[in-house]
């Protein structure tokens, strides 16, 4: 995440730099190049920094704040993709109101083509699959462990 956040203020830094350069020249309209300036900001920055963002705070709210139960692997499937072999998992567990919820996960490591794996990520997640859930909407839920969040022991 810290990578995303930089590049975004890199590419920032970018065209403040565009926009000191083009205000030397005369001939440029200042309104027209404010308005490049936030055009470029908007189309990279939102990408980059502020939706990693807000997964991150989404996914740290429901560690901090949401309800840890276990989950039942329904399914188990390794494919293969253009980066290597994945696991795609459906999970279901029960909330406190006695609901049952499913939701899938993809586990991206080290993993044989018929499901081994020595990561010790994927072993943590399929040996002990937890969830954590939002108490007053279940269906808003983190299987963990999370892609972006984390917790520290």
């Amino acid at each position: 995440m810290y990578a995303t956040v930089g590049t975004g203020l890199i590419l920032g830094a970018l065209s403040c730099v565009l926009i000191f350069s083009w205000l030397g020249r005369r001939d440029q309209n200042l309104t027209t190049i404010v308005a490049l300036i936030v055009l470029f900001d908007g189309l990279v920055l939102i990408p980059l920094v502020v939706l990693p963002l807000r997964k991150y705070r989404s996914e740290a709210r429901l560690l901090k704040w949401g309800v840890a139960t276990p989950v039942e692997i329904v399914s188990r499937k390794v494919a293969t993709g253009r980066s290597g072999n994945f696991v795609s998992l459906i999970y279901a567990f029960t909330d406190d109101s006695g609901r049952t919820v499913t939701g899938s996960r993809v586990l991206w490591g080290d993993i044989k083509a018929d499901g081994r794996t020595s990561d010790p990520k994927i072993l943590d997640a399929l040996a002990a699959p937890t969830v954590f859930y939002d108490r007053d909407d279940s269906r808003t839920h983190l299987f963990h462990p999370s892609g972006v969040a984390e917790i520290r022991r």
